[in-house]
């Protein structure tokens, strides 16, 4: 099956898409023939062997844990799962969904797609909504409460804008004036504009003092004592990066890290399909060509080197889509955030090359790339 691969640990020019075998389900596994797949954060790590110590991975390592598509096979002992079912997956420790073919274990990381959810933005779910899940419950905060969130248009971000409005709570988002009426239209109640105002002053005369529960998923490291100002005594500090292990303040801070419970990824996955949570994807690429793996490179390396949330979903099958151009725009950088940050979680690209339509496919290879990312 064709794959995207590193050979080694190293530099990221060495991802190639080649051959590789195909995969199969060993008991309690499921084989799943790939429509879309994700990239996140930790791949690049994993790619470039930052995270070695921590997650060693074996060679020829293929990319990706983030997938939607159509169970192929079952392994030994699996009930629930069926061929033919489609479903969405984290394969979590166990990465290669940038594939024609993956496998993944039964378990809190697996749901099948309902009607109504297609695969592009079935691949946008699993990692980035279970992460918002995890943060909305870190946040302990109910109906009423103010959170501000930095990093808000975000994969990560934009679910947590919705899932928080939809809880009842006074959502404040720091973006472009570009991004606001996207962020409205997520739930969020007021929008602040960091490119001419400090979004932590701004939110704080917003909300009329400090607030209960502040999101950085920006900053890391020491910027984040800047962010920590607009929390309130008693309140909490969350993020998705690491940053100090002390603060001067009495705040709560958490550094959330995601995890799956039980039923949480299909309750998800029906909400999407549902029309109750938004997917936003902007474009889709093909597997298979040179192009392909210098999109890749792209986006891993602004994942990696800059701390952004974004995903690239390859391996639709089926119909083209209509490719959304990204363009570039100057941005003044906010208090606490290092150069090549947004506050809405993401780098925007010095460029955009429109892609080229796919060389012709073999039968039954998966056709399309798509782009989940934010925004215009």
């Amino acid at each position: 099956m064709k794959a995207l691969v590193t050979p080694s640990y190293g530099p990221l020019d060495q991802l190639v898409v080649t051959d590789v075998p195909d995969p199969r389900p060993g008991p309690g596994e499921l084989l799943v023939q790939v429509e879309a797949a994700g990239l996140n954060p930790l791949d690049g790590a994993l790619v470039t062997g930052a995270m070695r110590a921590k997650r060693p991975v074996e060679h020829p390592f293929v990319v990706g844990m983030d997938a939607a598509g159509v169970v192929k096979a079952v392994g030994e002992g699996v009930t629930g799962y069926e061929i033919g079912d489609a479903v969405v997956a984290y394969t979590h420790f166990h990465p290669s969904t940038i594939a024609e073919y993956t496998t993944v274990a039964v378990g809190p990381n697996v749901a099948k797609r309902p009607t109504g959810l297609d695969a592009v933005r079935g691949a946008a779910l699993p990692a980035t909504s279970l992460t918002a899940e995890c943060i909305m419950a870190a946040a302990e905060a109910g109906a009423g409460r103010t959170i501000l969130i930095i990093g808000a248009t975000g994969g990560v971000g934009s679910f947590t804008v919705q899932l928080a409005a939809q809880a009842g709570l006074r959502v404040l988002a720091a973006v472009t004036p570009a991004d606001a009426d996207y962020v409205r239209s997520l739930g969020a109640h007021d929008v602040i504009d960091y490119t001419s105002t400090d979004p932590v002053k701004e939110a704080q005369r917003l909300a009329g003092g400090r607030l209960d529960v502040v999101l950085d998923l920006v900053n890391r490291g020491p910027a984040l004592l800047d962010t920590a100002d607009a929390v309130k005594d008693g309140g909490r500090l969350l993020s998705a990066l690491m940053g100090p292990e002390t603060f001067e303040r009495d705040i709560t801070v958490v550094y959330v890290r995601m995890s799956a419970p039980e039923g949480k990824l299909q309750s998800l996955a029906e909400r999407v399909a549902a029309g109750t949570l938004s997917v936003e994807v902007a474009a889709t690429y093909p597997l298979g060509r040179v192009e392909v793996e210098d999109l890749v490179l792209d986006q891993i390396d602004r994942v990696l080197l800059h701390h952004v949330d974004v995903l690239v979903h390859p391996l639709l099958e089926g119909r083209r889509r209509r490719v959304s151009q990204v363009h570039a725009r100057p941005q003044r950088r906010p208090r606490g955030a290092r150069a090549g940050h947004r506050p809405d979680g993401h780098r925007r690209p010095d460029g955009h090359r429109q892609p080229e339509r796919p060389a012709a496919r073999r039968p039954g290879q998966p056709e399309q790339v798509p782009v989940h990312r934010r925004h215009r």
